[in-house]
């Protein structure tokens, strides 16, 4: 059955009634015990064991219980039946309502079942082993009006909580009962297995999600509109200082609009109206500010992704606070739609998605400290004398400033030497002290500050690397006729010949100068993710006078270049090329 093709709802009642045909009772027996069994499996092997020799640098065998080919097959039957015990909201009589010949009820048997499919999914998104658009459920004529009914159940569900706040309704169980009312099929199948929906879908819903926000929240984009806007005074060096000073306290009023106002050195204003540009260009200096690992609050790893220093001094309130404010300044970008250059480790951003870490997850380690990886690797599987050759017990050691400290991983931990019996143990404790304790005080304050702005289920539609493209924009190839089509003009037409020889000089670049002259005109090097219609201010090109002689120059706070009237493609091509590499055309007029 080509299920991918067809309405889902069609096939609702065909598998509902496979879940209580007596029929079926011996095959779903096995068929449960044997996803209790390799759900659990999957909780202590390693993608090292996980994953034929061939597909992974491993000198070890594979010790999967099952081959690629079987988990193709076992990951698109459990595709299928999560998709539609999600999907049917209300056809199955009850969640209390037992599995033909089983002792599992229907909600336990779902709850089973996404685990076990959410974990291949994380499998297949580190190192893939099924075919292409294996996950996808919705063909395109369904996936529109998936995006209508889901941006409706999210409003529906906004406002069913907006109510039991106003009506302080305390009690769990009567809130749960209503969230569990409102949480119909689409948003069901978006908060648990997101991935059977295309990404660029789940980004416009994002979009749209937030759209819904501040439509509830009765926030005006207008800039002379009469909504409230809350007004920051900062200083050119102190963007930082001042931003957390007069901005932190608004906390998640930070959805509001934001005037910005710059001084110079002598506290004189700087010329311009904020109509979000100076915004936008205040939020990218912070940005660029805060989350620099200079400043002690970040490390990076071997690929320059940072994620919070563990150091104890991170530790300290006044460093806390930094925490909480960089999650609404990075809340605050997500919610304006404002791509910044800053990549965080993957296991950093598994945290954004409430993920714990087991050893199946110790591939998460790797974007840590490669070095420690190999190193438990080679642990976890070595032949020979564990407690003799490697002389471990369940301790670790912090190095801070010199300063050598040893920690107990369990108590008495420095009398426990690490044998081949524990050691999975071991590994376990030392990835949770590294991936979690040693941060735990950090990411709280960070993710309580990211979550006050953006909802933690708006979060869960995207795996860890869709995030970081939410975050960064995807490093795709820039569509230079798409940027042409989004693109407004002050003091030219679009069929001036300058601006015929501006377009033919940017058509001739490569995909490494046009990435720069995109984060020369705009901040970031990569495109929005739903194409250049989503740029906002849009992209424009204004008249910059007749001195050929002038460099272009551009105001990334408002995406703009300005352009003098070059009079020949190559001369156009020469100045742009000198204004991009040079770093000589920004200013913020």
């Amino acid at each position: 059955m080509a299920v991918k093709e067809q309405n889902p709802g069609a096939n609702v009642v065909a598998m509902r009634d496979a879940l209580t045909n007596t029929a079926y009772m011996q095959d779903w027996t096995l068929f449960l015990i044997m996803c209790i069994v390799y759900g659990r499996c999957l909780m202590i092997l390693g993608d090292d064991e996980f994953y034929p020799r061939e597909s992974i640098d491993t000198s070890m065998p594979a010790r999967n219980p099952l081959t690629m080919d079987e988990l193709v097959v076992l990951s698109g039957l459990l595709r299928n039946l999560v998709f539609f015990m999600h999907w049917d909201n209300a056809g199955m009589t009850s969640d209390l309502a037992y599995i033909t010949g089983t002792r599992m009820r229907m909600d336990q048997v779902r709850e089973l079942c996404t685990r076990l499919l959410q974990q291949l999914h994380t499998r297949d998104s580190r190192h893939r082993f099924v075919p292409e658009s294996h996950w996808l459920m919705l063909n395109e004529n369904d996936l529109t009006s998936f995006i209508q009914a889901v941006v409706l159940e999210e409003r529906e569900l906004a406002v069913s909580q907006d109510q039991d706040r106003e009506h302080h309704r305390a009690s769990f169980s009567a809130f749960s009962q209503r969230k569990r009312d409102f949480m119909t099929p689409r948003l069901k199948v978006l908060n648990n297995i997101p991935f059977v929906i295309p990404f660029d879908v789940r980004v416009e819903i994002f979009r749209q999600f937030v759209r819904n926000d501040i439509q509830r929240l009765g926030i005006s984009r207008d800039m002379f509109a009469p909504t409230h806007r809350h007004r920051a005074t900062i200083r050119r060096g102190h963007v930082a200082e001042d931003g957390i000073v007069q901005l932190n306290g608004l906390g998640s009023n930070l959805k509001e609009p934001l005037e910005i106002m710059f001084v110079d050195q002598w506290g004189m204003p700087e010329a311009g109206i904020d109509g979000s540009g100076l915004f936008k260009e205040f939020l990218v200096s912070m940005i660029q500010e805060v989350f620099d690992t200079d400043r002690g609050l970040w490390c990076s790893n071997e690929i320059h992704e940072i994620y919070p220093n563990p150091h104890s001094y991170a530790h300290a309130s006044e460093q806390l606070i930094w925490y909480l404010f960089m999650g609404r300044i990075l809340g605050k970008a997500l919610y304006e739609g404002i791509l910044v250059d800053v990549k965080f480790a993957d296991f950093f951003l598994s945290k954004w998605l409430g993920q714990q870490s087991y050893i199946d997850d110790l591939a998460s380690l790797e974007s840590l400290d490669s070095e420690l990886y190999r190193g438990l690797i080679t642990l976890k599987n070595y032949s020979g004398n564990v407690e003799s050759d490697f002389a471990l017990n369940f301790t670790v050691a912090d190095d801070e400033f010199g300063i050598r400290t040893i920690r107990e991983l369990v108590p008495g931990g420095t009398d426990i030497p690490v044998t081949r019996e524990n050691r999975l143990s071991y590994i376990y404790l030392i990835t949770r002290y590294r991936l979690s304790t040693q941060i735990e005080d950090q990411c709280r304050a960070f993710l309580q500050g990211l979550t006050e702005l953006i909802n933690p289920r708006w979060l869960r539609l995207f795996n860890t690397e869709e995030l970081r493209v939410l975050v960064t924009g995807a490093d795709t190839p820039i569509d230079v006729e798409d940027l042409r089509r989004n693109t407004v003009y002050g003091g030219y037409h679009e069929k001036d010949m300058a601006v015929q020889y501006f377009w033919e000089a940017l058509s001739s670049l490569d995909q490494a100068s046009l990435k720069a002259f995109l984060r020369f005109v705009t901040s970031s090097p990569n495109p929005p993710l739903l194409g250049f219609s989503e740029l906002n201010p849009k992209f424009a090109i204004r008249h910059s006078g007749d001195d050929i002689t002038r460099l272009p120059t551009a105001s990334t706070c408002v995406n703009l270049l300005k352009l003098p009237a070059y009079i020949s493609t190559a001369q156009c091509l020469e100045k742009l090329k000198y204004a991009i590499y040079s770093g000589a055309g920004f200013d913020l007029s």
